[in-house]
Order: structure tokens, then sequence, then C-alpha cells
């Protein structure tokens, strides 16, 4: 809307949004019959378009760019203008699909359950309904004086979770590598990834 003065009123949005539900359906059709998946899209005012993917091994930048590039592709900017941006989660952000627990599997993981119990300690296994937690903690004896180190492993359903996330990146498969030269970095990117 247009006032008086000729200017555009910041309460009304002239873009049309876009839906999040096309985005993960076109996500879902370029990804058929990988083992690829979502675990996250945001579509943000100005239609900022953030995706989250990932795979049960890892996902690499080829993968993120070949996304990019179809659902730039099968989207009409004359229609919807936008902005994308195709990436990884990160491994120490909270899990938001049943996958990621599948992908984590033996490894140290917390978990605060929607009471505010926290839990840590190593993710034992994940289905679609449920996963395993085996915590190691120190408490009072029930007998005599001392602390003793007690083992359990504990079943929680995905609707009791909170939050989970990776304890540490230790244990997990990742490159760590320091570049001098962007020519390096990017001879070393398009050797990873095949291209």
């Amino acid at each position: 809307m247009i006032n008086d003065e000729g200017l555009k009123s910041p309460f009304f949005i002239d873009k049309k949004m876009i839906k999040k539900q096309v985005i993960i359906d076109l996500i879902n059709e370029h990804f058929a019959g990988t083992d690829k998946f979502v675990v996250d899209v945001k579509v943000l005012t100005g239609n900022k378009i953030e995706v989250y993917v990932d795979a049960p091994q890892h996902i690499v930048i080829a993968d993120c760019v070949a996304l990019s590039r179809y659902i730039e592709g099968s989207l009409d900017r004359e229609k919807e203008d936008f902005e994308l941006q195709v990436s990884s989660p990160g491994a120490t952000q909270p899990f938001k699909v049943v996958e990621q627990y599948k992908k984590y599997a033996n490894t140290q993981v917390e978990v605060v359950t929607k009471e505010g119990t926290k839990h840590k300690g190593l993710l034992l296994s994940a289905n679609d309904a449920e996963f395993e937690l085996e915590e190691t903690r120190r408490q009072k004896k029930t007998l005599g004086k001392g602390n003793e180190t007690v083992i359990e492993k504990i079943t929680f359903n995905y609707n009791q979770i909170k939050e989970t996330a990776n304890q540490t990146l230790e244990g997990l498969d990742y490159d760590f590598k320091v570049f001098d030269n962007p020519a390096e970095l990017r001879d070393f990117i398009f050797e990873k990834n095949n291209c």
C-alpha cells in the first residue's frame, strides 16, 4: 500500500511468499532414489529460503550445489523473487528428523526431555518410533559410603524429546584442513567432490 507521500507502508508485503511445502516437494523429487534426506526448510521474510539436507554418511558440497540449481530451475523468478541457501545442518546442531538419530548411532549425545531432564550418553540405536541411549553416571551407593558407576539403557520415544544434539565432534568423520591459497582450497573441494 502506498501512503500520501508515495512511500510504501512497511506493513504490506508485495512479494508472494513461497510455500515451505513446495520447497520440500522439490527436494524430495530431486533426492528420489538416493539416501539423502531433508532436515529442515525455512522460508523467511523476503523469500529467503534456508534448506538443510543430509545423508547417512555425509553430504558433500556438490550435492548442495546440485540441489540448489534444481530448486532455482524449478521456481520462476518472474513470479517470486527469492534468496536460496542450501547446506548441511552441522554436526553439533540439534537433531530435527529421525534419520539424524540413525546417522549418529554410536556417538555421544545430549538429550533434553520436554520435562527438562538432561541425559548424556551413547546413542545406541534408533528406529522410526524410538531411540536407545546408554547413560553412564556416578551416584551414591545404596549401602555403605561413596559413589558407584551406574550404566543404564534408556529408551525414549521421539515425542518425549525437546532436543538432542551431538555432545562433541569426537568420533565423527569430518575433514579439517587449513589452506593458505584460495586456488588450493578450490582444487581440494573439486577433488573431494569428484567434480
